[in-house]
């Protein structure tokens, strides 16, 4: 008899997934059509209205662009936080945190 065991499914790491994510909403802009709504003013405060959806010329992210965009947007929502360490790397001071 042979002893065999299963192996636990074990979650990637969380930058795996957040690129999976990247790469599936950069081919969604190939696939899904672009379309908007026009907006109204409705007592003083912008609405949709809903009768007006029309489609739009396609604006397709090319996956070059993309993988650009990813360290950008995470420098970008760092910046909201007081972490001195995270402001480092994103500005690029990395004089005090080279370790050789």
């Amino acid at each position: 008899m042979t002893n065999t065991k299963k192996k636990a499914f074990k979650l990637p790491h969380q930058l795996v997934i957040l690129f999976g994510i990247a790469v599936l909403a950069t081919l969604a802009t190939y696939i899904v059509p672009a379309g908007v709504y026009d907006q109204i003013e409705v007592e003083g405060r912008k609405a949709i209205d809903a009768a007006s959806f029309h489609y739009i010329d396609q604006t397709p992210v090319s996956p070059w662009t993309a993988l650009l965009a990813l360290p950008g947007g995470v420098c970008k929502e760092r910046r909201h936080h007081r972490d001195d360490y995270d402001h480092r790397r994103c500005d690029g001071d990395y004089q005090r945190d080279q370790v050789l």
